[in-house]
């Protein structure tokens, strides 16, 4: 096996090692220990109360240097957002350390370092503002295995939000040809000073599913971590001993949040969240599907202010009235009337809507304000 090859399997060893130490998001708790530990662990590496797991060395296939340049308007005017990232030719060293049995475990990850650089210029191409963080300097937001063991280099620019005055990005960090890894929100205020950077969610499994899109008045976000509003008043890891499996904004005042489920119903695992950050309706829903990250199956009809959900395991679609949130409807697929043997549905036809779950596909036709059933594909 390669050097290459070898890292790669170790960047897999480290993230499993250290799930709950510096990339766990079922153990927040001991995420937030990590710090004071890590600095005694600095100050004397030969102490008799710490053990040295032998250290994580990362390489990368490709340069993990970047050149991305963004376009968005500001009260009317034009700017660029540059985001630059160079390796400065040093390494990046970060030590990530648990308590067991009275004992510091403790485990360096070694990479570069890289140098990640915004800038912001005017329609005349004139620098306004600018920022430089390294990846020590990450360390205050992301996890130190994945400083060291990703590129970095996976950035998205959402664009300028006047509400909440400040810069949206988003960022992955994953490990070398994997992934595994976190996803990051980057709000940056005018001057490209950091408002706000935090983990949102899992990559490569479990992760949670959120459109990443405002409500329409701009003032709220659904995140897979919180509800996100420009007013300030957040829900931080929702429920914290439920893993949260979808987050989406229904309106300006209502969101939809989906936690996994387990046991016998009654579930009461959807709730609606109103802008105090109150469950104000709660139901079952059982039609979370599983790949790489969970999926809530959903889709939109152009004459119908709800957002349908699929359920696989009651054969169902919820319709959710967009605007009343509390008014949520069940149609259960096999009392839609089913379309007649021989009758063919295109899937360019605009009535054409096709909707997976975990196992299998479900097809129907949607005309004149309702359903039809078409087919569905076997279990796969």
């Amino acid at each position: 096996m390669g050097k290459s090859a070898l890292n790669f399997v170790n960047a897999i060893f480290v993230f499993g090692l250290l799930i709950v130490s510096c990339s766990g998001k079922k153990m927040p708790e001991e995420k937030k220990m990590a710090e004071p530990e890590v600095q005694q662990v600095l100050e004397d590496e030969s102490a008799e109360d710490t053990i040295w797991q032998e250290e994580a060395r990362y390489e990368f296939y490709e340069s993990p240097d970047f050149d991305f340049s963004f376009n968005d308007t500001i009260d009317g005017a034009l700017y660029s957002l540059r985001v630059n990232s160079k390796t400065d030719g040093n390494e990046y060293m970060g030590i990530s350390a648990y308590t067991k049995d009275g004992k510091v475990h403790a485990q360096k990850h070694i990479g570069v370092n890289s140098v990640f650089t915004f800038r912001l210029y005017d329609a005349s191409a004139n620098l306004i503002a600018e920022n430089s963080m390294d990846r020590y300097d990450l360390e205050a937001y992301v996890a130190v295995d994945l400083l060291a063991g990703s590129r970095g280099d996976y950035w998205n620019f959402k664009g300028y939000f006047d509400e909440f005055g400040s810069y949206f990005l988003y960022t992955y960090w994953m490990f070398e040809d994997s992934d595994l890894g976190e996803d990051y929100i980057v709000f940056l205020n005018r001057d490209l000073k950091v408002k706000d950077f935090f983990y949102n969610s899992f990559t490569g499994g479990d992760g949670c599913h959120c459109d990443i899109e405002s409500s329409q008045d701009g003032k709220t976000f659904a995140f897979c971590s919180r509800i996100y509003r420009s007013n300030g008043k957040h829900n931080e890891n929702f429920k914290k001993d439920l893993q949260v499996t979808g987050s989406f904004v229904l309106n300006n005042d209502y969101c939809l949040v989906v936690y996994n489920f387990e046991g016998k119903p009654p579930y009461t695992n959807a709730h609606i969240i109103d802008n105090r950050g109150v469950a104000v309706k709660k139901f079952d829903y059982t039609g979370i599907s599983g790949a790489l990250g969970y999926i809530i199956p959903r889709f939109k009809v152009d004459d119908q202010e709800a957002l349908f959900l699929l359920d696989h395991e009651k054969r169902s679609l919820y319709r959710i009235d967009l605007n009343n949130p509390l008014k949520i409807d069940l149609i259960k697929i096999d009392d839609l009337e089913k379309m007649q043997e021989g009758e063919v549905l295109n899937e360019n036809d605009p009535a054409y809507i096709q909707i997976s779950a975990e196992t299998k596909d479900f097809t129907f036709e949607y005309k004149d304000g309702k359903f039809r059933y078409y087919s569905e594909s076997k279990d796969y």
